[in-house]
């Protein structure tokens, strides 16, 4: 919360600066912008999950108000250092994304997620939303998508039964249509979920515990 809290107040910050549609950085801006994304990385350092929650923040306002051009520059611009963050973690895990996406489509050519045409799109159109919400709660990214396919068959909607498309989490979401941010609270109340679920296994079976990791 603290976290949150903070990266609203520095938006505020931002708000006050002022608004005008032929938008040239000056260098006081650009520094302002080089003190900003200093306190951001700071503030996230260890926290994947922090790192992961205002990246969507930063991304989500610059894409879903009517920003004059100076604004945006900068909501571009903490995106982007957030997503650069984010993608750079994720590398250190996994050198080139790329070959792990055709290792996962290799290692699952038999199940259909990479054969059936009507999933392609929908299962592996969706892979970097799920591999970097996946990275962010330290889960597999396979189990993530295996779990959406075996459920739903990776469909981009709510179901009739209202327990959406994980089907696991006893929570009602309602049933018909499905927009990007619902669908990213579905994916992050299941994580959440299967950590709770594994920590409580392992909690209670020492000797035996379940290992599973980004």
């Amino acid at each position: 919360m603290k976290i949150k809290t903070g990266f609203l107040l520095l938006f505020c910050g931002v708000l006050s600066i002022g608004q005008t549609f032929s938008y040239q950085p000056t260098e006081e801006e650009q520094q302002e912008l080089t003190t900003l994304k200093s306190q951001l990385r700071e503030a996230i350092s260890g926290d994947n999950i922090a790192l992961w929650n205002l990246y969507a923040q930063a991304r989500d306002l610059e894409i879903g108000i009517q920003t004059p051009e100076k604004l945006n520059y900068k909501l571009q611009h903490l995106r982007d250092y957030l997503l650069t963050i984010l993608d750079d973690k994720k590398e250190l895990l996994k050198r080139d994304a790329k070959d792990k996406k055709s290792e996962f489509l290799a290692l699952h050519q038999g199940s259909g997620v990479a054969s059936a045409e009507p999933l392609s799109e929908s299962c592996i159109g969706r892979y970097p939303t799920l591999d970097a919400m996946s990275f962010a709660y330290d889960f597999p990214t396979s189990l993530s998508i295996a779990i959406w396919y075996r459920e739903t068959s990776c469909g981009f909607y709510l179901p009739k039964n209202g327990n959406g498309p994980f089907q696991i989490i006893t929570k009602q979401y309602g049933n018909g249509s499905l927009d990007r941010a619902l669908f990213e609270q579905t994916i992050k109340d299941f994580l959440e979920f299967s950590k709770k679920k594994i920590e409580r296994y392992n909690s209670k079976n020492p000797e035996t515990p379940i290992l599973l990791g980004y």
